[in-house]
């Protein structure tokens, strides 16, 4: 069952660099510190949430009664067969554009709960934990669904931005979401702006920053990688998987 849960807590000068298999959400609960990672370090204090890349390599220094939660798990077998999830911008923004962006935006676009929204995820974590601690039947369907409500969670907090660097991630995130949710559809270049609801230039100059490719480019790999998957598991013919993937030139 590949999830776990954590809680540190540390009030020296560093924690070695680490990595895991699965990816890591993370929740600062209490103190300051510095989070050091691939893209750099940057300070973190109590209502800080951020994601960690599976395999990343980061670690903690100069921490002052750091406490945090980490809930590690497996992306592909928890989120990925929820593609409601993966339809909410926020859900992009904080799993995929946000770490993307981190080393440009020098952490500052990361999510920060106060209030009613940290406690709910505070509390969301503590069923978490409750379920993984006591292992009662049915405890893995009840960590799956706890997840995904948590997750939830962060999404509807993170399409609240705060700052212009999140509303930049959240613009990219707002098209990823479209282009992810409407591959099939016949989609042009305009209406991949207005659903990211940027100017063209600013969404084409922040896309390439996070993917290193244009928004109709994206587009096209991710049909290519829906075809290849139907083409793994089902035996129709190619032509007609490309059709249904969206694509309009069988050349493809």
């Amino acid at each position: 069952f590949r999830f776990h849960i954590f809680y540190g807590w540390f009030g020296g000068d560093s924690w070695e660099a680490h990595s895991h298999e699965f990816g890591e959400l993370v929740l600062v609960r209490r103190g300051t510190g510095f989070h050091v990672c691939e893209q750099g370090e940057y300070p973190i204090s109590v209502g800080d949430v951020f994601y960690v890349k599976p395999n990343e390599v980061h670690g903690y220094r100069g921490m002052s009664n750091l406490a945090y939660c980490d809930v590690i798990f497996d992306p592909a077998i928890f989120l990925d067969p929820h593609p409601e999830l993966q339809s909410l911008p926020g859900y992009q923004a904080i799993l995929h554009v946000e770490p993307l962006m981190r080393m440009d935006h020098r952490f500052t676009s990361k999510l920060h709960l106060d209030g009613p929204p940290l406690n709910r995820a505070f509390d969301l974590i503590e069923s978490l934990s409750t379920e993984y601690e006591d292992q009662y039947p049915g405890c893995e369907a009840a960590i799956r669904s706890l997840l995904v409500l948590l997750v939830t969670h962060l999404a509807r907090q993170y399409a609240q931005p705060k700052s212009a660097q999140s509303r930049t991630v959240m613009g990219v995130a707002k098209a990823v979401s479209y282009l992810e949710s409407n591959y099939q559809d016949d989609i042009h270049l305009d209406d991949v702006i207005r659903a990211a609801c940027m100017s063209k230039s600013s969404l084409m100059r922040a896309f390439q920053q996070c993917y290193g490719t244009s928004p109709l480019h994206y587009l096209n790999d991710f049909r290519l990688k829906k075809a290849a998957e139907r083409l793994n598991r089902e035996t129709l013919p190619v032509t007609r998987i490309a059709l249904d993937a969206g694509f309009s030139d069988t050349n493809y």
